[in-house]
């Protein structure tokens, strides 16, 4: 059993398995987001983010 490899009680592994993936999908939304945001302002290079900010400051 994976519990026992790891040491852990089945309670353990489950909440390490929860915790985990709850920080994965918080990554994945944050990629979607960061994905639309930059499609939304034509960002596709580092570049492109420099020169957003560039503009934003300059205002």
């Amino acid at each position: 059993m994976v519990a026992e490899k790891e040491k852990m009680t089945r309670s353990e592994l489950l909440r390490v398995a929860a915790r985990d993936y709850i920080r994965s999908r918080r990554w994945a939304e944050l990629r979607e987001k960061g994905a639309r945001t930059a499609a939304k302002y034509g960002v596709k290079s580092e570049s492109d983010v420099d020169r957003i900010l560039h503009e934003f400051r300059g205002k």
